[in-house]
């Protein structure tokens, strides 16, 4: 195991409080959380300090799924409001994803918090825009007409991208015992 696998288990074991198993990388590298009603995972390659973040959007429909895809295009080109992430597909489970990394030599516990808690409330955000186009397909809208509609009601800002240098409000719900996260 890596040096930077030790990192990324000791923020995990942060997460733990009583009565939780501790969280940390499997033998693949790989941990799965809940929180905020998101699945996220975790992935750390053995020989790269990149920890690759996914969170699952939502569950793409059987019908329309190439307008959807066009209009998940379409918001990752507002990189600086996404805060350099973006969406993309994950074709196992039909989940629309929304993808970062951070190189865990340059973060602390704080930072890597303040990173997962921001994908997570940008996640909140483009959820909820993509199931309003989802039901929109269903009424005959298109994606490239709610373009420029989504990149303001999405309520991203360019101030938000940079929440995670600033350690915004925390995603993760903190007790007495520590912050409560849930295994997927």
């Amino acid at each position: 195991m890596r040096e930077h696998w030790n990192t990324v288990n000791q923020w995990l074991s942060q997460f733990g409080g009583d009565g939780m198993a501790a969280l940390a990388l499997d033998a693949d590298g790989s941990c799965a959380v809940g929180s905020e009603g998101f699945e996220v995972h975790l992935h750390a390659l053995s020989n790269d300090e990149e920890l690759y973040v996914r969170v699952n959007l939502l569950a793409c429909p059987a019908d329309g799924q190439e307008q959807l895809f066009e209009h998940a295009l379409i918001l990752n080109k507002y990189q600086e409001e996404m805060g350099g992430r973006a969406i993309g597909f994950d074709a196992d489970s039909g989940d629309l994803t929304l993808c970062s990394n951070l190189t865990v030599g340059e973060h602390d516990f704080e930072g890597f918090e303040a990173h997962l808690m921001h994908s997570i409330e940008i996640a909140g955000r483009l959820k909820q825009q993509l199931e309003v186009e989802a039901v929109n397909q269903d009424h005959g809208g298109r994606a490239v007409d709610t373009a420029h509609r989504i990149s303001h009601q999405v309520g991203l800002t360019a101030e938000d991208s940079d929440a995670s240098s600033r350690g915004g409000a925390s995603a993760f719900q903190h007790s007495q015992t520590g912050p409560m996260l849930s295994f997927v």
